[in-house]
């Protein structure tokens, strides 16, 4: 600490204690004497806060940084700035000139008031700001001719209001709390009368007794006037306790540094959804210059908007720190949008100030509020495509944030929160999640979910000090299907599992059915009221979707070789979102080259061995008339059902007795998704095939009676079995 003893500062002289040593120490001062200017904005501040002893400005002072101090006069030529706190262990007197603490102040007494034109000098108008609270041990006087606005709590044993030289006007933002009394003094003698008195606060009022009285500086004293006490909600006002409205309850903690006031999420998407409202209340039109809402820090993080939709431009944005309206044209409510989340909590600070004509160059902070930008959780990076997707929520805008990823053992989604230049994620943030999930040892800012098992697993981005505050919310979906054989609805009671229909002279028909029952988990995906947006109906059968969110199943692969319906559009194969479809290889055996030209669907008797190399494509899937598909409805919730018959048939006039021909279709059915622009396999393969076999013989001979008069085709042990085997 550097003891600089008395100061005197001549007029037009300057004294910078911002480069006073290198780096510079705190320094005291025992008293000084300021005509001059004070720049304290440097390193001298850094190192340390500011001791005046007793202290007294003329000119122009800025403090960067908090100051304590014995006594505290500012002149009415005087303008005094201090940044931080403000702690005086006697009086402050500003005389007619303009004081700004930043902070909280507290003194023993304080006194203020302005002056009309005397001795060639003009009007002054005495104004004092204090952003936080203001307490005063003994007198707290708002002043003749003077403006007095505190953004926090204002208490004090006596609060005395004159108009002597013109009214004065308090505001205070919080509870303002007297103890003894509330004392106007009418002394509007020589150059009244005046307005009464005006006192405006957006808490709660204490006051021992309220009192208007005459005054005494002449005789007959005139009459007492009726100063005006009123509640309104003075300044900015934003949900600062995150409870969802905008009340008195705010009121005590919009301005404290050490808590986040209202968390706003940065709007990634860039949409309307994220902005959040701030009310501008300033009740006294009868002042004629401007409000100025200000960014006193946090410039870069946030833009302000007269609409909630975002039209025109914005009212402040970086590089755009301030606006001021005429008094009493100003908007009753603007929007807050987050673009970059805080690097520390609180570190948003806006100001509302008043220029009143008679001090036009002043702004005076009548209130001041407080944010922190959250940043959201969002998938990080690599994630969307790969693991899944962002789906929207089936409540809309209002619902929660949902990510869906089938299920993949000994891997995650991986969920991050993007930090700002400087930020440290454990002094703004903490994850809370499902107990399966954990953050990242290494990078604290990603949280890893793993995708093992189907669930609902919720994520919360809570509030470093205060796990209550919930930040952002998302809700990780696993997923994944069982496929089982319905024997109910299956071919099983028929031998080999095949209905062989009695051949004929000129055809002999062989088939079979298989029925699989899908089962999704978990069930929540369907039945929460606050779901992802995966259900609704896109059929293209008849004309095209429209919807955006909607993309056709893929075709099959152009580079793959010797696939069933290579050059098919399978783009009708879905027309939900949840879909059960099949892939198909098929094989011919042919040996005695019979031949299949003039047969009913040609490609149904095609050699193509080779099934899709892309899992999710269905190339036996071109329609939906076999499926069942509404996992939504209450009787088959999470279920899918798929009922397929398969069947050939080979005529008799081709071939020779003792000729056979074998064709063989396997199958791998599978569940799908659609998340985001991408198909999902959810499920393993369900295998099975059938066999389909014929042999050419004769009529049996006669008698007895029969129906075959020619050669003719037959079954030759057609199966159907639940496997791939036998390629």
């Amino acid at each position: 600490m550097v003891n600089l003893g008395a100061v005197t500062i001549a007029t037009g002289a300057e004294l910078d204690l911002g480069n006073y040593g290198d780096p510079a120490p705190s320094f005291a001062l025992s008293s000084i004497a300021n005509n001059g200017t004070i720049t304290t904005n440097g390193n001298a501040i850094v190192t340390g806060d500011v001791d005046l002893g007793d202290y007294e400005n003329s000119g122009t002072a800025t403090f960067v940084g908090s100051v304590t101090a014995s006594s505290l006069l500012n002149g009415y030529t005087g303008s005094l700035t201090i940044t931080g706190n403000l702690d005086c262990t006697g009086t402050v007197f500003n005389d007619g000139g303009h004081v700004t603490v930043g902070g909280s102040m507290s003194a023993y007494w304080l006194d203020q008031f302005g002056w009309l034109a005397f001795s060639g000098q003009p009007d002054t108008l005495a104004e004092f700001s204090v952003g936080g609270n203001l307490t005063i041990g003994y007198i707290l006087s708002s002043g003749d001719r003077g403006v007095l606005s505190v953004g926090g709590n204002a208490s004090a044993q006596i609060m005395q209001v004159n108009n002597y030289d013109g009214p004065s006007k308090t505001y205070v933002g919080g509870s303002l709390s007297i103890s003894q009394a509330i004392n106007n003094i009418n002394d509007a003698v020589y150059n009244g009368p005046f307005p009464a008195p005006e006192i405006y606060y957006g808490g709660i009022l204490s006051a021992g007794a309220i009192n208007n009285y005459s005054g005494n500086d002449v005789y007959p004293p005139p009459p007492p006037n009726t100063m005006i006490i009123q509640q309104f909600p003075v300044g900015l006002h934003i949900d600062s306790n995150n409870d969802g409205v905008i009340d008195s309850s705010d009121d005590p903690i919009r301005n404290d540094p050490t808590l986040p006031g209202k968390i706003i999420q940065v709007n990634d998407a860039n949409d309307n959804n994220n902005l959040v409202p701030m009310n501008i209340n300033f009740p006294d039109s009868s002042l004629s210059g401007n409000l100025t809402l200000s960014l006193a820090s946090g410039a870069d993080d946030v833009k302000v908007w007269a609409t909630a939709d975002k039209s025109g431009s914005p009212l402040l944005a970086p590089g755009t720190p301030q606006v001021s309206w005429a008094i009493g044209s100003e908007p009753s409510t603007v929007y807050v949008e987050a673009i970059k989340s805080s690097v520390s909590l609180a570190d948003i600070q806006f100001t509302l100030g008043v220029s009143p004509s008679s001090a036009a160059t002043t702004t005076t902070t009548v209130s001041a509020v407080r944010t922190t930008t959250s940043g959201v959780i969002r998938p990080a990076v690599g994630q969307r495509g790969d693991t899944g997707d962002i789906v929207p929520s089936s409540q809309g805008a209002s619902g929660l944030k949902h990510y869906v990823s089938p299920e993949q053992a000994n891997s995650n989604v991986v969920l991050t929160v993007t930090l700002a230049t400087g930020a440290q994620f454990s002094n703004l943030y903490y994850w809370y999640g499902p107990q399966v999930g954990h953050p990242d040892s290494q990078h604290p800012q990603l949280y890893d979910v793993p995708r093992d098992n189907p669930g609902k697993y919720v994520v919360k981005l809570e509030e470093a000090n205060n796990h209550a505050v919930v930040l952002d919310t998302i809700v990780v979906w696993v997923v994944w299907a069982t496929i089982a054989h319905n024997p109910g609805r299956s071919s099983d009671n028929q031998p080999n599992n095949v209905y062989a229909d009695p051949p004929t002279d000129t055809a002999a028909s062989i088939s079979t059915s298989e029925d699989i029952v899908v089962s999704i988990q978990p069930l929540q995906i369907f039945s929460d009221s606050d779901h992802p947006l995966l259900d609704g109906t896109f059929d293209a059968r008849t004309n095209p979707v429209t919807d955006a969110s909607w993309v056709a199943p893929p075709n099959v692969p152009e580079t793959d070789v010797n696939v069933p319906n290579k050059n098919v559009s399978l783009a009708t194969g879905a027309i939900h979102k949840w879909d059960v479809s099949q892939a198909v290889r098929a094989k011919v055996t042919n040996p005695n080259n019979i031949p299949l030209n003039g047969l009913a669907r040609p490609d149904l008797w095609l050699d193509a061995q080779n099934y899709p190399s892309n899992p999710v494509v269905g190339n036996d899937d071109q329609n939906v008339k076999d499926e069942f598909l509404d996992p939504y409805s209450t009787n088959t919730l999470g279920k899918l059902e798929m009922h397929d018959l398969p069947g050939l048939t080979l005529k008799s006039d081709r071939g020779n007795i003792g000729d056979t021909l074998e064709v063989q279709w396997q199958f791998k059915d599978f569940a799908r998704v659609l998340i985001g622009n991408n198909w999902y396999k959810i499920s393993d393969d369900f295998l099975w095939r059938v066999d389909f076999k014929w042999i050419k013989v004769a009529p049996p001979p006669q008698p007895p009676p029969s129906s075959f008069h020619q050669d003719h085709f037959e079954n030759n042990g057609s199966l159907r079995a639940l496997d791939n085997n036998g390629w």
